[in-house]
């Protein structure tokens, strides 16, 4: 998370919002790659280090096609027998907390908030609007290759509970949410169907109505068939 590497400073009040922001664009201003790209070390048995250098090289961070956050997932190939290279590495500008893999590829999940600033402040749900229109975003590395490769992301409205709740089929992605609350029994379902188009990972159909007012306890796939446990 390279915003953890800024001297950013938050205001105290509407006063200070001016001030504030002038001095985090002059910390952004005077970054470098250190600061925004994640780096290495190879440790040898003794404990010293022998060489540190910046993981991935520019050309292999990506963007994502929906803004996800300003952290830095990294898929590394490591060959079991030499050392950590960064040319072996594909990024993307995205944080990353679940992770699912195929024979075929590794998605990696995270929550999305979206910014309250897209509603209207003086509503007094626009915060729980801002929450309500919480999404998943899921990134894909491909596997084929001596590389893992950066191909595709997209998003789903909802949340995920792990990393049972993503499975791959047939060239496409299965995805599980939960949409709503359970506390106010608005909490909804679904079984969505994602498959990949010009770099984009695209809901194609989906399933819900289902476990209303329930939280999801459990997901299986089995081949073309799966189970969702909800209570």
């Amino acid at each position: 998370n390279p915003q953890y590497n800024f001297p950013f400073v938050y205001p105290q009040s509407e006063k200070g919002e001016e001030i504030a922001e002038n001095a985090n664009r002059a910390a952004v201003l005077d970054s470098n790659l250190d600061t925004w790209l994640p780096a290495y070390g190879i440790v040898d048995a003794t404990g010293a280090t022998t060489e540190t250098g910046l993981l991935p090289n520019c050309g292999a961070v990506h963007a994502p096609t929906e803004f996800s956050g300003f952290g830095v997932l990294s898929v590394i190939n490591v060959d079991v027998t030499g050392d950590v290279a960064g040319h072996t590495t594909t990024s993307v500008l995205a944080p990353g907390n679940t992770v699912y893999a195929s024979t075929e590829s590794v998605y990696v999940a995270t929550q999305t908030w979206a910014d309250i600033s897209l509603f209207d402040p003086n509503e007094e749900d626009a915060w729980q609007q801002a929450w309500d229109a919480r999404r998943t975003s899921i990134h894909r590395f491909a596997l084929s290759g001596d590389d893992a490769a950066y191909v595709a992301s997209g998003s789903v409205a909802g949340d995920i509970r792990n990393q049972f709740n993503l499975s791959e089929y047939d060239g496409h992605l299965r995805v599980v949410t939960t949409t709503g609350e359970t506390w106010d029994e608005t909490s909804e379902t679904h079984v969505r169907v994602l498959r990949e188009d010009a770099g984009e990972l695209v809901e194609i159909g989906s399933v819900g109505d289902m476990g209303r007012g329930e939280a999801v306890q459990s997901v299986r796939m089995i081949g073309d068939v799966g189970y969702v446990v909800s209570c």
